[in-house]
This record gives C-alpha cells, structure tokens and sequence, in this order.
C-alpha cells in the first residue's frame, strides 16, 4: 500500500472519465493508515472524454465525444468532503468529437477544440466555474465536407498505412495549448494534416489564424501530431508527441517573433504568417524492433521537475520516459520503457509530489499505480491495480477548500485489485 508519509501532503480528488456511456467514475484518495482508492460512480447520461480542473475552484469541466452529433461541456462543482458531484449545467461546443480544453491566463475562457470536424474556440467561464455559449469558433480550411461516420481502424493501436491514410483525409485538430510566457499565442496540433496550427489569441478572445509548422521532418510522416506540451522551467522549448509516428519532435518557441504578431493583432492588422516554432530534435517513443505501426502513442507530460518527458505508447503498451538535458537546450535521450501492466494507455498523471504515477488502461478497464524514482528516470509497480470501465483520462487535484483529515468519510468501496 502507500502510506501517507510516501506522498505530497493532500488529500486529492481523483476523477477517472470513461468512454462508457452513463458512467463517470470519480476517485477518491482517503488520507488515513494507508492510502486508498474509492471509486464513486456519478451517473451521467454520456460518454466522459476530457477533464480539465479550474485553477481555483472545486470545479471541473468535461467534454464528450461524438462525431454523429455536437459535443457537450458539462461543468460540476464536487465536494471535497464526500466526493458527490453537483452540476453547473453544460453548453454546446458547436463542434463534433469534442476532446480537449483549455484555460487562459486570465481564468475567464475556456479554449476548446473538435477533433472530427476540427473546430477550435473560445467559452466564457463564469464566476462561479459554469460556463457561456461558444463566443468564437475558428474552422480550418478543407477540400470537402466530412462525413459522420468514421472509418478504418478497430483498435486503438491500429496504424496500418491505410489506417493512417484515413485518419489523415481530413484535418483533425486535437488539442490547443497557449504560451506560458504571454498567454496570447495558442497551438493546436492537427492529427490530420501533420501541423501544428498558430493562432494570436485576442483580447476579446478570439483566435486569429497565423499559419502552420510542420509537426515533423519532412517525408518522416505520417505523422499524427496529438499534443503538444512545454518545459515548465525553461518556457521557450516545446514538446509535440506524434501519435502515428511514435515520435517526439523538441521544439524552440521564438518569443520575440510571438511578440511581433501579438502587435500586430493588437493594432488592428492582419499577422503575418510565420514559424513561431523551430525544431531542433525528433526522438523514438518505441524500441527500434517493435514495429511502428503496431503502436500509436496516447499522451506527453514533462514531469514536474522539467528533468523528464513521459509518453504513453498503445500498442507496445508502455510508458517511455525520456532524460532532458539542460546543456542541449532541452533536447532528449532515451532513458526507459515500463510495460503498464494493463493495454492501451491512453492517459496518466502524476500526483503533485512527482513520486507517483496514475496510468489509464483504456482497452483492459484498469488504471495502474506506479512509483517514479525522480533521480534514475524509472517506473516500478506499486502492486495496486483499480477496475474501471474503459478508462480514457485521469485527472488529481488538490481541493482548494482546506479541512480536517477527521472529517473525510469513506465511500463503499465498489473497486477490485487485479
């Protein structure tokens, strides 16, 4: 078991989504003896996707996910004495196959994207953590409608070349992330095209379209860029991880050339279109013999003490943990690879001290508990295994509401180790 001493000093709230309809799962770390894991089923009528908490609030928003009709982003306030869960209502993300969000600096707006018909925008956040209609929406250009169904593909890890080819017949933005330095320049890596989109983000918060950089090097694709994610210390370096090439491309971010198009914007002109990413490294998520198109990577994280990048791998089922260099200007080596004792893991987190890391197996319904040695890079079991039904996104947090370790109360204990 892990004992409290092991862990950052909480408690946490853990919320589990899953692909099930009817079903989101939320955890609970019960700080006493021991730690352990309660699983409260909250039942809501659709498939949980993403899960982004609010900075200061007891407050998260969900989004779902369906190409047949447009997605949802519910909000709920839960309590951080009982875990119960209350809603704040939802709104329309005026967009098919909803999948990531984001908040800006100034906690008002939430940055939204689309995945199937590649839509990205902007929600107005209230006060109290429940949310506006859609304010602004940006749509890529394409050559044709897309359809509602899709096609190709029976399990996560599939990446045969026609897999890949229809995946990439269309533009798929899949996530948006704005600078940590100005929190006016936003990215949004599109699965379908192999770019990463750029975008000004305006005062009144709207995305301003300002050109694309390849998420890759040229004739390495396809490339299928998933995330991108930057160093938490050293803020001008970026991390994209491509998802069909099992492959993590390092990133300078030009500060001054973000500057230049945020004046721009600023004064009522039009940016001109330039790279305000330059890559400098492209590293291996998969062994060199494990064929790449039996795996398709899931998430990238940088561990809290910038020392490490962490990728899931589906289909080699792993979790990659790559060594960043300080010296090199953040570039990457190899360090190892940990089985996750479960398939598919299409997410992870780790818990604030770093030491522990929550896996999400989405195709054996598990999510594994691993210890992270901070100083060698590697993984090792914990032994602790939770049943929960496709798992697709793991999320801790730390309640902002402070209480007495005596006034939490367990729940029944409706989990199983494996």
């Amino acid at each position: 078991m892990l004992r409290v001493s092991d862990m950052a000093p909480g408690p946490y709230v853990a919320v589990v989504s899953t692909f099930r309809p009817g079903l989101c799962c939320e955890y609970r770390l019960a700080w006493h003896a021991t730690v352990s894991i309660r699983m409260r089923p909250q039942p809501h009528p659709f498939a949980a996707a993403f899960i982004r908490m609010h900075p200061e609030l007891n407050v998260f928003w969900v989004c779902t996910e369906s190409i047949s009709e447009a997605g949802e982003v519910h909000a709920f306030e839960f309590d951080p004495h009982t875990g119960a869960c209350k809603s704040l209502g939802y709104q329309s993300a005026e967009g098919t196959s909803t999948c990531y969000l984001t908040v800006d600096q100034a906690k008002e707006n939430l940055l939204l994207v689309n995945y199937w018909d590649a839509s990205v925008g902007t929600m107005p956040i209230n006060p109290d953590g429940s949310l506006l209609p859609v304010k602004h929406m940006y749509h890529p250009p394409r050559k044709e409608p897309i359809g509602k169904t899709r096609a190709g593909g029976r399990a996560h890890s599939d990446n045969d070349a026609e897999t890949a080819k229809l995946r990439q017949a269309h533009p798929h933005t899949h996530s948006i992330v704005l600078d940590p330095v100005l929190g006016r320049i936003a990215f949004a890596p599109d699965l379908g095209m192999d770019v990463v989109r750029q975008f000004v983000y305006t005062k009144d918060n709207q995305l301003v379209d300002m050109g694309i950089v390849p998420a890759g090097p040229s004739g390495a694709g396809p490339l299928g860029p998933r995330y991108i994610e930057f160093h938490p210390t050293e803020k001008d370096t970026a991390y994209v991880i491509n998802e069909l090439a099992s492959l993590v491309s390092v990133f300078c971010f030009d500060l001054e050339a973000a500057k230049a198009a945020i004046d721009e914007v600023d004064q009522g002109n039009c940016p001109t279109a330039r790279p305000l990413l330059h890559m400098v490294q492209t590293v291996s998520t998969i062994p060199p013999a494990f064929p790449q198109h039996l795996n398709t990577c899931g998430r990238i994280n940088v561990h809290p003490s910038g020392r490490w990048v962490i990728v899931s791998n589906r289909g080699h089922d792993s979790v990659a943990v790559l060594k960043t260099h300080s010296s090199q200007s953040m570039k990457l080596s190899p360090a190892n690879i940990t089985h996750t004792v479960g398939a598919t893991p299409r997410h992870f987190m780790f818990d604030k001290s770093g030491e522990y890391l929550f896996v999400a197996n989405q195709d054996t319904d598990n999510v594994a508990v691993f210890k992270f040695n901070q100083s060698t890079g590697t993984l090792g079991y914990t032994g602790q295994t939770y049943r929960v039904a496709s798992p697709n996104f793991v999320q801790l947090h730390t309640p902002a509401i402070n209480f007495p370790l005596a006034g939490i109360v367990d729940a029944p204990d409706f989990t199983s180790k494996m």
